[in-house]
C-alpha cells in the first residue's frame, strides 16, 4: 500500500507519485478516522474508478464541501461550501484518497494546481470516474492535539483567544500571512478599540500583511459598527475589528460591503493558514501602511445624513457601555439640535449593533420592533430594503402590506444567491449600525410627529425571543426529527409553525450549537416556543 502524504498541489503529488504503477492512498491534512482502508480500495477497484474520496456523513454542516452523487455514487458535482441542512448530500472530508497514477499524465509536473480541490473539481470537469466513498464516522476519532493546534474561525466570524494561552502574537501574523495571499485581502482594513493589546495584535496582523505585499488601510482606533461603514466607503473586500478585555483577544473578519464572509472567503483562509500556502510578494511591491483614520469624519457625517429634519423638538439621553459610541452619537445628536433630556433614552451595546429605546409613556422598545418601525417607513416611501436571513419573518409582512419587497442575505453564503441582497444593504445601513439607526428613528418621529408609543403601536402585535443551545445531532438529522412541523427552509436554517407562532432553527458553523428565534402575539408565547422547540429536539 502506497501513501502520498500532504501534499499541497498536484505538482507534488505526481512527483512523489512518479515511481508507482499502481492505484495509490493519497493523504491530504492531518486526523484520524477509523474505518477499512481495504475495502475502499476494493470499492475503487470495482467501479473502475479514476479518484476515490472519502465523504463523511458528520453533524459539521459547513465545515467541508459536498460532493453530489448519482445512484451509482459516481460524483456529479462538487463544490468547497456546504449549505446547511444537507439531508442527501455527503461532506466532502478532503483527508484520504485513492487515485489512479495515469491520471495524473495530463497535469503538468511542474503544475500549481492545489491539491485536493482544484484537482477534484478538474477531474469532475473532465469527465473523469470520480467516486466518493462514503463513510458513517463520528469525528470525536479526530486527533485532538491536530484539532487544538489549528487556528480556525469560530461561529462567530473571529480567531482569537486567551493571549500567550492558545493565541499568541505568531497566530496573529499567521492570519496576516494568509489572508494578505488571498485575492480579497489584497487591500485590507484594519480597526481595534483602544486596548494596548488590541493594538499590539493589529500591528502583528498589519506586518505580516504589509510583508505579503498586501495594502493595509489602518482606521486607527473606534467601534467594531464603524468598520463596516469603512468597509462600505472605501469598497474593500475584507476588513478586520481587534478588540480585547481582560487578556482575551479576538479579530472578528468582515467580507465586502461589511457584512459577514462567504463559505468560500473562510474557507480559502482557513486552509492557507493550515497549510501555510502564503504568496510572497517582492520588495518593490512591499507599501507602508495607510493612514485612514481620518475617514471617522466621513462616519459622523453618514450618521447626520440619516434624518432630513432638525430633531430640536426632541430631548435624548444616550446610554451605552462604551464610551466612544457615547461621544460620537451625543455630538451628531447636538449638532442636529437635539436636545439633552429624559424624553428619550437611547441605548446601545458596545459593538454599536443593537439598539433599543425608552419613553414613559412606552417603556422599553426592543430592537426588532425598532428595525420594523424603520421597515414601515421605508417601505412605505417606496424603499427596498435588506436584512440578515435571521431577521423576524414579520418584516416581509410589513414590506408586503406596503407594496414593497424585504431582501434578506445569508450569514455565511455559499454561492452567489444573495449577491442582490448584499448589494442591496448598501443602501440601508441603518439596519446594522445602531447609531444610524437611532438618528433615523429620530427622524422619522420628526417627520410624522409621532411619539414612539405611536410608530411602535401601528405595527402589529410581535415579540421576538432568542436562544441559543448546545446540540449533538448532525444539522440533517435535526431536519429528519423535525420534519413534520417544517414549513420552509432557508437555506442556512429551517422554519417551523406552531399554531401560536413561528420559530427559525440556525445552526452554528461548527454544529454544535443551535440559535433559536421565535415569534409570537406577545412575548410570554416567544419564550414558550423557545422551551417547546427544545423539548423536540431532546426527544
Amino acid at each position: 500500500m502506497k501513501a502520498v502524504i500532504n501534499a499541497v498541489n498536484v505538482g507534488e503529488l505526481k512527483a512523489a507519485a512518479r515511481h508507482i504503477i499502481a492505484p495509490f492512498f493519497a493523504v491530504s491534512r492531518g486526523g484520524f478516522l477509523d474505518f477499512d482502508l481495504s475495502e475502499m480500495m476494493r470499492f475503487h477497484l470495482l467501479r473502475n474508478a479514476d479518484v476515490t474520496v472519502v465523504c463523511l456523513n458528520s453533524g459539521s454542516p459547513q465545515s467541508r464541501g459536498i460532493i453530489e452523487f448519482d445512484e451509482f455514487d459516481k460524483a456529479k458535482a462538487f463544490t468547497e461550501e456546504m449549505p446547511f441542512f444537507s439531508s442527501d448530500l455527503y461532506g466532502f472530508d478532503g483527508r484520504v484518497y485513492i487515485i489512479n497514477p495515469e491520471l495524473l499524465d495530463s497535469f503538468p509536473e511542474n503544475g500549481k494546481t492545489g491539491f485536493p480541490d482544484e484537482f477534484l473539481k478538474l477531474c469532475i470537469e473532465r469527465g473523469k470516474a470520480v467516486f466518493g466513498y462514503r463513510v458513517n464516522v463520528k469525528e470525536e476519532a479526530e486527533n485532538t492535539v491536530t484539532r487544538k493546534n489549528k487556528l480556525m474561525l469560530s461561529d462567530s466570524d473571529s480567531f482569537g483567544g486567551i493571549f500567550g494561552d492558545g493565541f499568541d502574537s505568531r497566530d496573529a501574523a499567521l492570519i496576516g500571512q494568509a489572508l494578505a495571499s488571498m485575492t480579497v485581502g489584497r487591500k485590507t482594513g484594519v480597526l481595534t478599540d483602544s486596548d494596548v493589546l488590541s493594538k499590539a495584535v493589529a500591528a502583528c496582523i498589519s506586518g505580516a500583511m504589509v510583508s505579503q505585499g498586501s495594502r493595509v488601510w489602518s482606521f486607527g482606533e473606534g467601534f467594531y459598527s464603524q468598520l463596516e461603514f469603512y468597509m462600505r466607503f472605501c469598497s474593500l473586500e475584507s476588513g478586520l475589528f481587534v478588540h480585547s478585555r481582560d487578556g482575551r483577544v479576538s479579530i472578528v473578519l468582515r467580507g465586502e460591503n461589511g457584512l459577514p464572509p462567504s463559505a468560500s472567503f473562510i474557507n480559502e483562509l482557513e486552509k492557507r493558514i493550515e497549510k501555510r500556502d502564503f504568496v510572497f510578494a517582492a520588495d518593490g511591491d512591499l507599501r507602508d501602511v495607510s493612514d485612514m483614520s481620518g475617514v471617522a469624519a466621513m462616519y459622523r457625517r453618514e450618521i447626520l445624513r440619516q434624518t432630513e429634519n432638525e430633531l430640536s423638538e426632541l430631548s435624548c439621553i444616550v446610554k451605552c457601555p462604551n464610551p466612544k459610541i457615547t461621544s460620537v452619537l451625543e455630538d451628531c445628536l447636538y449638532q442636529l439640535g437635539c436636545r439633552t433630556g429624559s424624553e428619550i433614552t437611547l441605548k446601545i451595546n458596545a459593538y454599536g449593533t443593537l439598539l433599543s429605546a425608552f419613553s414613559r409613556e412606552c417603556g422599553w422598545v426592543s430592537h426588532d420592533r425598532i428595525a420594523a418601525i424603520i421597515i414601515h417607513w421605508e417601505t412605505a416611501c417606496g424603499r427596498d430594503v435588506s436584512v440578515s436571513f435571521d431577521s423576524p419573518k414579520i418584516y416581509d409582512d410589513i414590506s408586503d402590506a406596503n407594496g414593497r419587497r424585504l431582501y434578506r442575505y445569508y450569514h455565511t453564503p455559499f454561492d452567489g444567491t444573495d449577491g442582490v441582497s448584499r448589494e442591496k444593504s448598501r443602501a440601508n445601513p441603518f439596519m446594522r449600525d445602531a447609531l444610524l439607526m437611532a438618528v433615523r428613528l429620530l427622524g422619522i418621529m420628526c417627520a410624522t410627529g409621532k411619539s414612539l408609543k405611536s410608530l411602535s403601536d401601528a405595527l402589529p402585535d410581535f415579540y421576538v425571543s432568542r436562544r441559543k443551545i448546545p446540540i449533538n445531532i448532525s444539522a440533517s438529522d435535526l431536519r429528519q426529527k423535525l420534519s413534520k412541523q417544517i414549513c420552509g427552509d432557508t437555506r442556512e436554517g429551517i422554519a417551523v409553525t406552531f399554531d401560536k407562532g413561528r420559530v427559525l432553527l440556525t445552526p452554528s458553523r461548527s454544529g454544535r450549537n443551535l440559535k433559536i428565534l421565535s415569534e409570537a402575539a406577545d412575548y410570554e408565547t416567544s419564550k414558550e416556543l423557545c422551551s417547546e422547540i427544545e423539548k423536540l429536539i431532546e426527544l
